[in-house]
């Protein structure tokens, strides 16, 4: 998001966080775009809400994402910041 969202202006243009995702994230080898559905965690429990148990992580950042800054950053602060602002949300649930 910073990298696209804001350095890029994207969201200034009127896109939401779901859009750039949609736009930049995802590709295949055919250069086709699959879906991508954006999720806050709250979101993301209200669609599990019928499953007894609901476990719900973040994850998903590379140091590359976070440009030359991201050499820098000790292995304990960068794996906080994959679990809070990572972009993939991975839901494990039983029903």
């Amino acid at each position: 998001m910073l990298r696209l969202g804001v350095f890029r202006g994207e969201l200034f243009r009127g896109l939401t966080p779901g859009e750039i995702m949609s736009k930049y994230v995802e590709f295949n080898e055919a250069a086709g775009r699959p879906l991508v559905k954006v999720y806050r965690r709250r979101e993301a429990r209200k669609l599990f809400a019928m499953f007894s148990e609901v476990r719900i992580e973040v994850d998903q950042l590379t140091r590359a994402e976070v440009y030359f800054v991201g050499e820098f950053i000790p292995e304990w602060l960068f794996r906080i910041m994959r679990r809070s602002i990572g972009w993939n949300i991975i839901i494990t649930a039983i029903k």
